[in-house]
């Protein structure tokens, strides 16, 4: 499970995060592409050396944002059952920002709160009590 959590992981960052906001530019040697990244900050790890391949404003602090519910997910995934039934309790429902329009007492399985918190990023259904 562990294993598939850091696939997730990798697929998701890099699905939703690098691949949309790359293009590439040619430069005048015309051998090379040069990424142009739309997004404000990027960085590309090489994990067996810890070399950064690539980076655009890497040491800059920034937000979290989704990166945040991401790895909500994976501890999720790693440490429940996604047939579980949860009840929301009234912390979760008055969370705001982002939502899926959760109540208290409300009754959903955990792969249903996975789906809402990945797909629909809701605030309401990542708080645990």
């Amino acid at each position: 499970m562990k294993n598939l959590s850091k696939k997730i992981f990798c697929i998701v960052f890099i699905a939703f995060f690098i691949i949309p906001n790359i293009s590439y530019a040619d430069d005048l040697s015309n051998e090379s592409k040069i990424p142009i990244i739309n997004a404000r900050h990027a960085v590309v790890i090489d994990r067996n050396s810890s070399q950064i391949l690539y980076g655009k404003n890497e040491f800059e602090k920034c937000k979290m944002a989704s990166t945040t519910k991401i790895m909500t997910a994976i501890v999720v995934i790693e440490n429940s059952n996604l047939s579980d039934i949860v009840t929301i309790s009234k912390k979760s429902a008055n969370t705001g920002g982002s939502r899926l329009g959760l109540s208290q007492n409300d009754k959903i399985s955990v792969e249903n709160l996975l789906y809402g918190l990945m797909l629909k990023s809701g605030n309401d259904d990542s708080v645990s009590y």
